[in-house]
């Protein structure tokens, strides 16, 4: 209530996200579920197949969980974190034309809980000791097979993350080099994470992450130093063409900075 209600968050929401609509996002969800960390756009094929069944398994198992729930007397604490995981994907499901694996993670933590309550109820509704028994074995297996598939998923993301985050840094030290220090401005393709590497604030005028306009960056360009990124081959943005180019080696950016005393276009 106090932001205006769920219609107008939604509305705020599609705008920061470029339209937000009616489509199914379901298979960028699986097809991203074992990388890249941000999938937009997100045309990859799937890769590793079987590392994904358990996905795929997830709702089916869900559904059990919710059916069963009622005879064990656990109706409420079954599908009422059901019914929250379920509302928490809907946005990720129905509504955004892109994919993330850390998307779903909240709805994953809350279907954690009925899935435990479904296995204990498996468990004892097997009478005989050594079913029993070989049944909480094959679980235990399965269970250590899909957290060494997890870690190898985890290791191959977490090395992509770390090459990503060193060329922000090597970007983020050349621009000081270049004289971008604080208070100033950062501009162009991934703007956000190294003007946080440089300690500058960060604006776009377009793309996913826009936030301002190219007359109200020029303005602001002309208090503190400013510079606009842009890959190397595509030359600079149109707010930038006047502006000195200095490649960024390693990167495969160049940084285009506002010459001092050059007055706004």
């Amino acid at each position: 209530m106090r932001w205006g209600g769920v219609g107008a968050r939604l509305h705020l929401s599609s705008a920061t996200e470029g339209g937000m609509g009616a489509r199914w996002a379901g298979g960028m969800a699986w097809r991203s579920l074992n990388g890249p960390l941000l999938c937009r756009p997100c045309h990859v094929p799937l890769t590793h197949p079987e590392l994904t069944l358990w996905w795929l398994a997830l709702p089916a198992l869900a559904l059990i969980a919710c059916a069963v729930a009622p005879r064990a007397r656990r109706a409420a604490a079954t599908v009422l974190p059901a019914a929250c995981a379920a509302a928490l994907s809907i946005p990720y499901l129905l509504l955004i034309d892109y994919s993330a694996p850390r998307f779903l993670l909240p709805a994953y933590a809350l279907l954690a809980l009925p899935l435990a309550a479904l296995a204990a109820h498996g468990a004892q509704a097997i009478r005989p000791p050594r079913v029993r028994a070989l049944a909480i074995g094959l679980t235990a297996v399965l269970l250590a097979l899909h957290l060494s598939a997890q870690y190898e998923v985890l290791d191959r993301n977490a090395a992509e993350a770390r090459v990503t985050a060193d060329r922000y840094r090597t970007a983020a030290h050349d621009l000081r080099g270049l004289g971008l220090t604080p208070p100033c401005l950062v501009s162009g393709r991934h703007a956000p994470p190294i003007g946080y590497d440089n300690g500058c604030a960060s604006a776009n005028v377009g793309g996913n992450n826009r936030d301002t306009t190219a007359h109200t960056l020029l303005r602001r360009a002309t208090r503190e130093p400013t510079a606009a990124l842009a890959r190397t081959s595509s030359g600079p943005p149109h707010y930038a063409r006047t502006w000195i180019p200095h490649p960024l080696p390693g990167t495969g950016l160049t940084a285009y900075i506002r010459p001092p005393l050059q007055p706004p276009v």
